[in-house]
C-alpha cells in the first residue's frame, strides 16, 4: 500500500514519536502538515500554477523529528528530490 493511502485510511495511527518534543503524530496531522508546507514551497518558488517541482532537489537542513518527516514528505508530494544537509 502506498504511503499517502495507508495514511488516509489510519489518520488517528501514530506515525511519528518525536522524542526531542515529547509528542507523538498521527499520519492525519502528517498528511495536513505536509500539504500545508507543500503550498508553501511551491508559492516561494513561484510554481503554483505549474503545481509540480519537476524533480528540481530541495536542500533542507533539519533535527531529526517530526520537522524532519514533514519537509521530507512535502518535497515529495511536491514532484522534489530531498536533499537533507
Amino acid at each position: 500500500m502506498q504511503a499517502n493511502a495507508f495514511a488516509q485510511n489510519t489518520p488517528d495511527k501514530v506515525a511519528v514519536v518525536d522524542a526531542t518534543k515529547g509528542q507523538d503524530f498521527t499520519y492525519g496531522q502528517l498528511l495536513a502538515d505536509a500539504a500545508a508546507l507543500k503550498k508553501v514551497i511551491l508559492e516561494e518558488l513561484g510554481l503554483t500554477e505549474v503545481g509540480n517541482l519537476e524533480e528540481r532537489r530541495i536542500a533542507f537542513l533539519t533535527p531529526n523529528g517530526y520537522d524532519y518527516v514533514v519537509t521530507q514528505w512535502a518535497v515529495w508530494a511536491a514532484g522534489g528530490v530531498t536533499v537533507p544537509l
